[in-house]
């Protein structure tokens, strides 16, 4: 289970791995509530080379990244409509010349 998402208000918010969970849990707009792999998660690059955020910039990142809350409902605008009618067309013709050659 994930932990519930943190509001950018949150005073708790003071790490980096905080920040990473409230995003995975959802609280951003532009993410859903699932934990994403990450070959380097946020925050690790900054510690490995030793000189990880301060806490004034975490919270600066969580007000911005947490701004507008958990998205409520999915939007398709943006979605690539034309590649898909394209990929529908190719395995359409695909299938057709499959059957063709099947009955030849």
């Amino acid at each position: 289970m994930l932990p519930s998402p943190k509001r950018p208000s949150d005073p708790n918010i003071q790490t980096s791995d905080q920040l990473r969970a409230a995003i995975d849990g959802g609280a951003a707009a532009d993410k859903v509530a699932f934990p994403d792999p990450a070959a380097a998660p946020l925050g690790t690059d900054d510690e490995a080379a030793g000189t990880p955020p301060a806490r004034r910039q975490i919270k600066i990142a969580a007000r911005r990244e947490l701004a507008r809350g958990p998205r409520t409902q999915r939007s398709l605008e943006g979605f690539p409509w034309p590649y898909l009618a394209i990929g529908l067309v190719v395995v359409a013709a695909i299938f057709c010349a499959e059957f063709a050659a099947l009955h030849v």
